[in-house]
């Protein structure tokens, strides 16, 4: 702008009295090229025209879409390096907690998804997810709402069936079960066949006890509850309590489907490299979104 700025009016006015007299010095420079008095004018015209045309009016709230650039991915970047370095933080902090030594799975969910590099993938994908969610969506709150939900989606999907699968679950007789072992199935058999849960606990009836879920055992009825004062059935001596002892000597055999501890790492480089793929197919899908629209 010249020296001389004339008082009393708006930046817009100054522009279009510029643009009048047919000046061509440039009024914005960037790196990327530049633009005249004219140019500006007639391009704030053209947006003007195409904002009153979809109903924008005075005091009304548009949202911009910046182009992408260097930021764009030095922020992505950053995301990831936070979290990444948050999740070696809790895996130090939280090691005399969690291992072999204190029989706490290292693949619960509780503990994976904290720790090492799957930490990052998942702060990865959520920055990809809301950023294109923001794009489809165009409205703060729905696109949060989107994002929650499609985040914690694929959380469960991948906590559920992806990761018990990465690598072929090793399979255990009776319960020699390692240490620290993230259980997938646990079920029984009886000569080579399976057997259902009711057909364990109707065995199970004779010392008063059945199996509640796979695994798990208690005693049966009421009478046997921890509130009914039958401390033969419900005590540390309780019968049900040597209900898998019970049915070992009656021909049962217990399969137990497990990962062990010492898969922590691969199933961690896995889970990291298909979160940061699906990561980069989501920004590369809300890159071209975004070009689409500002052609």
């Amino acid at each position: 702008m010249p020296d001389e700025v004339p008082t009393g009016r708006t930046i817009d006015e100054l522009i279009r009295l510029r643009s009048a007299r047919g000046e061509v010095k440039p009024m914005v420079i960037d790196p990327a090229g530049r633009l005249s008095y004219h140019e500006l004018d007639t391009t704030t015209r053209d947006l003007a025209a195409v904002l009153i045309e979809a109903g924008i009016v005075k005091g009304a709230r548009v949202g911009l879409i910046m182009p992408n650039g260097v930021r764009w991915v030095q922020i992505a970047i950053a995301v990831t390096v936070l979290a990444g370095a948050f999740g070696f933080l809790f895996s130090w902090c939280y090691e005399p907690i969690i291992g072999v030594r204190q029989g706490l799975s290292p693949l619960m969910a509780i503990t994976f998804d904290l720790r090492g590099v799957a930490f990052a993938g998942w702060a990865l994908v959520a920055f990809a997810v809301g950023a294109l969610a923001g794009i489809l969506v165009r409205r703060v709150v729905p696109a949060m709402f989107a994002t929650l939900a499609a985040w914690s989606g694929l959380a469960v999907v991948t906590g559920v069936f992806l990761r018990p699968h990465y690598e072929t679950p090793l399979v255990t007789r009776g319960f020699n079960l390692p240490s620290a072992a993230w259980v997938i199935s646990q079920r029984w058999t009886l000569h080579g066949k399976p057997v259902s849960l009711a057909a364990v606990s109707q065995v199970l009836q004779k010392i008063g006890a059945q199996e509640v879920a796979p695994g798990v055992f208690g005693p049966t009825g009421p009478a046997h509850g921890p509130n009914s004062g039958n401390s033969a059935a419900f005590g540390p001596g309780g019968a049900w309590r040597s209900a898998p002892t019970y049915l070992l000597h009656h021909g049962f055999t217990q399969l137990t489907s497990y990962q062990p501890a010492s898969r922590f790492w691969p199933f961690q480089w896995i889970e990291g490299g298909w979160l940061l793929a699906l990561s980069l197919l989501l920004m590369a899908a809300t890159i071209w979104l975004v070009r689409r629209h500002a052609a």
